[in-house]
């Protein structure tokens, strides 16, 4: 009887499991179709860092038969290929229920607090729109902090800048009725593909609502940076120096008279416009940057849930030596009941009292004993001085430290990262470049994409549910 319950269990688990299995198919098909290609770049653009976390989780999922059908060390090859099969079905499985877990926290306090958020939302979009950005446009088109700018530029910039802010308002105005439903679609992400979907979907849609200020960062980086290089190339004209892209570097140049006058006449107003230029870029960028760092810390945090090790942590609290760091000697000093004398010079260590070395015979009378007070270390005894005590060493092994466990994981995440990177940023900064908003952060290793068809799926899901009626209930440790 439970056994004819078990199959019925098995076909009906199959049968679901085939159906998401096509809908993932049918779905990969239609984006890569060159019809609906273009499509798919606009989404990628727009929902870029969900479209990664959801590639990386749909090949986790469409591998739950194989993680569960895995059967340990009796049909591996080998010991290594056994603990490797095992850690990598272990850490897959144990990172998707601790990411759905923490996702449907997220979900469940989301849903619970909609109304409540979405206030918050309404008053933080209201804040950052009237009392950072037009109060800040009012009050750069001034005399800010007491600099004296341009009011012709300080005017023109400040007015394109409310109006690129004031077309932004009106389509959040008519935005904000789907807010409600736009956070309960984050809630029921969270509920069924993870928090790190639930993050990465957050962030796209923190970049898609900021977009004024970004698109207005961006086109006063690109004034600031051609302002900065007219004025760059003007100096080289006076020095008598020409770039030379071609070998990328500076040549020695004869300019005319008539060239020098013209690049006087162009590089004072360059050079007392430049201020008031340089205020709105540093107040844009400023704004910008917020938002970038708002968003790298999500995609840090996305990073640490996709590399960490949780499998192995809970086998190391359980099973500390199945991680060994190396070796050691272990000291046992054994008593004896008949004095044993010793047979010549024996080095003990003085700190450890660990048997270094031991030379000479039984009757030799020049041997010597430990003896902290002495200036070497050592103390000569007779040769009818007996000692009650012999020191054992023994080879034991070192257990890893939950430092060591982790850090070879988490080291993938940092693995994009130096300090060449940060510079690059820094100089992006001053040069007036693009702010990255996103840092080249570690995700999970990708699965091959399976392709095998949807009978074989729908066996091969059927054979791993009904295997767990055969294999006996262990514990997932014993596989390492």
């Amino acid at each position: 009887m439970i056994n004819c319950i078990w199959i019925m269990v098995a076909a009906s688990v199959a049968f679901v499991a085939t159906l998401f299995y096509i809908s993932l198919q049918f779905t990969a098909r239609i984006l890569h179709n060159g019809a609906l290609l273009f499509l798919n770049q606009i989404f990628l653009k727009l929902f870029g860092n969900t479209w990664i976390n959801l590639h990386v989780r749909s090949r986790q999922l469409i591998y739950w038969p194989v993680i569960l059908g895995g059967s340990g060390f009796r049909f591996q090859p080998t010991v290594a290929v056994a603990h490797r099969t095992a850690l990598l079905r272990h850490s897959i499985w144990s990172a998707i229920a601790f990411d759905i877990f923490l996702g449907s926290i997220g979900g469940l306090i989301l849903i619970i607090h909609c109304e409540a958020t979405c206030n918050w939302v309404l008053c933080l979009v209201h804040d950052i729109t009237d009392d950072i950005l037009r109060s800040g446009c009012a009050w750069l088109m001034g005399v800010p902090a007491g600099f004296k700018l341009n009011t012709k530029l300080a005017e023109t910039l400040g007015m394109f800048s409310l109006t690129i802010i004031q077309v932004w308002s009106t389509l959040w105005f008519f935005v904000k009725p789907l807010l409600k439903y736009g956070i309960k679609v984050l809630a029921v992400s969270g509920f069924f593909l993870g928090f790190t979907i639930q993050a990465a979907l957050f962030v796209d849609i923190l970049l898609l609502t900021t977009l004024h200020i970004s698109t207005l960062h961006w086109l006063l980086a690109l004034v600031y940076s051609h302002q900065i290089q007219a004025l760059a190339a003007l100096l080289r004209l006076f020095r008598g120096q020409k770039r030379n892209h071609l070998r990328a570097r500076i040549d020695s140049y004869d300019y005319s008279v008539e060239q020098h006058v013209v690049g006087s006449l162009v590089f004072t107003p360059l050079l007392l416009l430049l201020p008031t230029t340089s205020v709105f870029y540093i107040f844009f960028t400023i704004l910008n940057t917020a938002v970038s760092l708002v968003c790298i810390g999500f995609q840090f945090l996305i990073s640490i849930l996709h590399a960490f090790p949780y499998a192995e942590i809970v086998i190391w609290l359980i099973h500390p030596k199945r991680f060994p760091s190396g070796i050691c000697f272990k000291q046992i000093w054994a008593n004896s009941s008949s004095g044993t004398r010793f047979s010549g010079p024996k080095k003990v260590d003085v700190h450890s009292g660990t048997l270094l070395a031991s030379v000479g015979t039984v009757e030799d009378s020049s041997a010597h004993l430990i003896n902290a007070e002495s200036p070497t270390g050592f103390q000569p005894f007779d040769s009818l001085s007996y000692v009650s005590q012999n020191v054992i060493s023994v080879l034991g092994t070192n257990i890893a430290s939950l430092g060591e466990v982790i850090s070879p994981h988490l080291g993938k995440t940092f693995k994009g990262l130096s300090l060449s990177s940060g510079v690059s940023c820094a100089y992006k900064v001053f040069s007036g470049g693009r702010i990255p908003s996103s840092l080249n952060f570690g995700v999970a290793p990708l699965l091959p994409w399976m392709s095998i068809s949807f009978k074989e799926f729908w066996w091969l899901t059927y054979e791993a549910v009904l295997s767990c009626l055969y294999i006996s209930v262990e514990p997932f440790w014993v596989d390492f």
